[in-house]
């Protein structure tokens, strides 16, 4: 078991990489993270993480692939516990370019109007 959480260690730090590499060029602040989490905690993980952001950047979940469960607990995991607004990126797809129109959507709490449009 300590071999396959080994191998998937390395394969999330190869794909960080080559995340930080295309965001290199980037004049707005990011970061990759990779953390360490059991399979049924990798969701909550993901959700703490983001709280040190202002912005969670993601792909939606694509229903028509096998893994669309999982993603759907990633994706959930993001909107409701943590805290921070989501940019949801519709799955599968490339973009060039600047967005030029993004959905916004909250819960009509007090909490909104601090950082809200």
């Amino acid at each position: 078991m300590d071999q396959f959480y080994a191998q998937l260690r390395s394969e999330a730090t190869q794909k960080a990489e080559q995340v930080r590499e295309r965001l290199a060029k980037e004049t707005v602040s990011w970061d990759v993270r990779v953390d360490d989490a059991m399979f049924a905690e990798a969701p909550r993980s993901m959700a703490r993480q983001a709280r040190y952001a202002d912005l969670a950047i993601l792909a939606a979940p694509d229903e028509a692939a096998d893994e669309a469960p999982i993603s759907r607990a990633f994706f959930s995991a993001m909107l409701f516990e943590s805290g921070r607004p989501v940019l949801a990126v519709p799955p599968r797809q490339t973009h060039e370019g600047p967005l030029r129109h993004a959905v916004v959507a909250w819960k009509p709490t007090p909490g909104i109007h601090p950082g809200g449009p």
